[in-house]
């Protein structure tokens, strides 16, 4: 039989372009669609597998973690279900005997809460078992600092599996993530302000002037103006705000509604200026934490009134990374490995 000889061309490809390994990397469904190539060439028995990972691709939405350390980049591609998120298992079948892990960033990252400080930035890591968001893979190998903070244009970055921090395995069949930095974004909860400018309280309503505030969960609350009580009296009701008394302010007015608000502090909860009466603005707080509670708010006016009394929307609750499909973030991962002969 003759030796099968390939084209110039086909030749060229292949020495350009290495062997296509995309099937054979063991992506998770998770990063599945973020995985642009992972192309490999063979030296002998040295064998190079580099894998091209786009975080803003257009495929999947791709979140940035959660919001402890080491919680996988991934995706919810299964009715919202956060699935195994690792970018390769290092089979030694595929990879060889893995002796270095190189990552070089190829395009930052412009969204995601992972950006801006050197322990909130992504890294690489490595672990016996598999993960998702908001789930860290047990048994996570110490990854040497310089992998750390992934994220600036350019930046090469190595691991190597010879000085034994990996364990007796080494890398052999360890699961490859991009994740959170060591102190990831922490769960904080949204908050809204509200502005009082008006001094005359004649201009609202008792029982018919309200505020509306949002839940994290969606539930909306409606706090109406009463002039049974006080300004400055502790609220008794859970849905009113008082206006009465001498209310000759907007810091006195402010003061009504913020003690209202505050009361119901299974929901909420105010700023202690705006209660004590040294401020006319109101920073209300989320009690539960979360993107969820970036939540719209409104007040309505008694007919023919207008009051004024500016009611903000909840903004700046985070969760676990960005809620949306980032935009932006490719990666090159070089896998280094060499062949084992067959026995003599």
């Amino acid at each position: 039989m003759g030796v099968k000889r390939l084209s110039r061309g086909k030749l060229l490809n292949t020495e350009k372009l290495g062997i296509e390994k995309k099937s054979d990397i063991d992506t998770g469904p998770g990063m599945e669609k973020a995985i642009v190539s992972a192309t490999q060439h063979r030296e002998g028995y040295k064998v190079i597998t580099d894998i091209v990972v786009d975080l803003g691709t257009s495929k999947d939405t791709i979140k940035s973690g959660g919001k402890d350390p080491n919680e996988p980049v991934g995706a919810e591609t299964d009715g919202g279900v956060a699935q195994l998120s690792y970018i390769a298992k290092l089979a030694s079948s595929v990879f060889g005997v893995v002796t270095s892990v190189e990552c070089v960033c190829l395009e930052m990252p412009t969204d995601g809460v992972l950006l801006g400080s050197t322990t909130n930035a992504y890294k690489l890591i490595f672990a016996d078992n598999a993960g998702k968001i908001e789930t860290a893979p047990g048994s996570i190998a110490t990854v040497h600092a310089d992998m750390d903070n992934i994220g600036a244009l350019g930046e090469h970055s190595i691991t190597s599996a010879g000085d034994g921090s990996f364990g007796s395995n080494e890398l052999d069949d360890k699961y490859v993530y991009i994740a959170t930095g060591a102190g990831a974004n922490v769960k904080t909860a949204a908050t809204a302000t509200i502005t009082v400018t008006d001094t005359d309280v004649t201009n609202l309503t008792s029982g018919v002037t309200y505020i509306r505030v949002t839940q994290t969960n969606g539930t909306t609350k409606d706090y109406f103006a009463a002039s049974g009580g006080a300004f400055d009296a502790t609220n008794t009701s859970n849905n009113t705000f008082n206006i009465g008394g001498t209310v000759n302010t907007a810091a006195k007015l402010a003061r009504g509604i913020s003690i209202g608000i505050h009361g119901d502090d299974s929901l909420f909860s105010t700023d202690a200026a705006s209660r004590g009466g040294s401020s006319a603005t109101i920073t209300i707080t989320q009690k539960t934490t979360g993107v969820e509670g970036n939540r719209s708010n409104f007040k309505v006016d008694a007919p023919s009134q207008t009051s004024g009394i500016v009611v903000g929307d909840f903004t700046g609750g985070t969760t676990s990374g960005t809620p949306t499909a980032m935009t932006a973030g490719k990666f090159l991962i070089r896998v280094t490995g060499f062949m084992t002969p067959a026995d003599l």
